[in-house]
């Protein structure tokens, strides 16, 4: 079993290496040596690239150099296949072709890849009800939010999915009832073939609540004055009071669970729920939960 093993792993070795033909025999000579017969075969050689689909501008030679392919040369293994997309995929988004596809398909007996692209329009992104001014002011740019430009391939539900992660994202800052949608508008061409189009995501950020106040409820096991310190959430700028975000509430809960397990209760449950502070719109109450 274990010269079998060996045998089976230098033929795998040699496959994921360009030799999907690549045939090895092992047997042992005496009791201290191991011979290994390799017959390599065929390479997995890239001798062509052919360009199928809609290539549009995209020529055969700056499809091969995006692919990181060079014809005679390159041979087609996983590590190829899987440079060849992720370099495709940065050619388009940096053509800010986000809903460009492609696919790749290798013939071992020509030596043919054949690439298919469909380029799709050119996007432009815009964002209306709020602003996004990169890292040197703290924020995000939109661009880093969207799953359309981040993704290593194009799906048709990422454009919706932009409108949960921007949410998600001014959550995090405290805006907690952020609403967004978003409108497709073509710049170029038609309807049924655009060649430019703008997406527009349309942002209602509402009120960013601060903590107010941290209440327990249901601890009857620990001295509440012994619970003090972990009800004192981090504050922001050293004095003011956090901002309430999904991480905040998190941090609550991980911070008492933890604590009630030290302390000899493990299972122990905790909850955190955000509720309005009596005549303060700006602010909202943590209600920690202990069952």
């Amino acid at each position: 079993p274990r010269l079998e093993d060996l045998r089976s792993r230098a033929e795998s070795r040699l496959e994921e290496s360009g030799y999907p033909q690549a045939k090895v025999a092992a047997r042992r000579e005496g009791d201290a040596t191991l011979v290994f017969t390799i017959q390599l075969g065929e390479p997995a050689l890239v001798k062509q690239i052919e360009i199928t689909g809609e290539p549009g501008a995209y020529s055969q030679a700056r499809l091969a150099k995006a692919a990181g392919v060079k014809p005679g040369s390159t041979l087609w293994t996983s590590s190829a296949l899987r440079d060849a997309q992720r370099g495709l995929r940065k050619r388009l988004v940096k053509d800010k072709r986000f809903e460009g596809t492609f696919d790749l398909a290798y013939d071992q007996v020509s030596g043919s890849l054949r690439i298919g692209i469909h380029p799709g329009p050119v996007v432009r992104l815009k964002a209306e009800g709020a602003h996004f001014l990169g890292a040197f002011f703290g924020q995000k740019r939109l661009a880093e939010l969207l799953p359309l430009t981040r993704s290593e391939r194009y799906s048709p539900d990422q454009v919706d999915e932009g409108d949960r992660s921007i949410q998600r994202y001014f959550a995090s800052q405290g805006y907690l009832d952020t609403v967004c949608d978003h409108r497709v508008q073509v710049l170029k061409g038609t309807e049924a073939a655009p060649e430019e189009i703008q997406i527009t995501y349309r942002i209602q950020k509402g009120q960013r609540f601060a903590v107010k106040a941290v209440r327990l409820d249901g601890n009857d096991q620990v001295p509440s004055r012994e619970l003090a310190a972990l009800a004192d959430p981090p504050s922001r700028w050293l004095v003011l009071a956090p901002h309430v975000t999904p991480d905040l509430v998190k941090l609550m809960e991980d911070r008492f669970t933890a604590y009630y397990a030290q302390q000899g209760f493990p299972s122990a449950s905790v909850r955190v729920r955000v509720l309005d502070h009596p005549g303060d719109p700006s602010a909202k109450d943590l209600l920690v939960q202990i069952r």
